[in-house]
């Protein structure tokens, strides 16, 4: 475990090694893209995306602010039109 995990305070237990902050669904309806991800309760999250992986510039399409719930969903609109999107999650405490 490191200062990242509790930093995120991964869902559970930032302790436990099965714990994590991470998403569990992504799904295009239409020309927006549903992100649907879990994490802890107390951390900063920041959903962000980026056209690229090579040359990332990533950008800040939601903030999640304290106290989080363990599920959490947003939707980004008129993103599936475009070109491909990378998908991150950032949390800070």
């Amino acid at each position: 475990m490191g200062t990242d995990d509790l930093a995120a305070e991964t869902y559970p237990n930032p302790t436990n090694a099965a714990s994590q902050l991470a998403f569990v669904n992504l799904g295009i309806f239409g020309n927006d893209v549903r992100l649907i991800w879990i994490g802890g309760f107390e951390p900063w999250q920041y959903q962000e995306c980026s056209p690229s992986l090579s040359f990332p510039q990533w950008t800040a399409i939601y903030t999640n602010t304290p106290p989080t719930s363990i599920t959490n969903s947003v939707v980004h609109t008129g993103a599936a039109a475009g070109t491909n999107l990378c998908y991150r999650i950032n949390a800070h405490r």
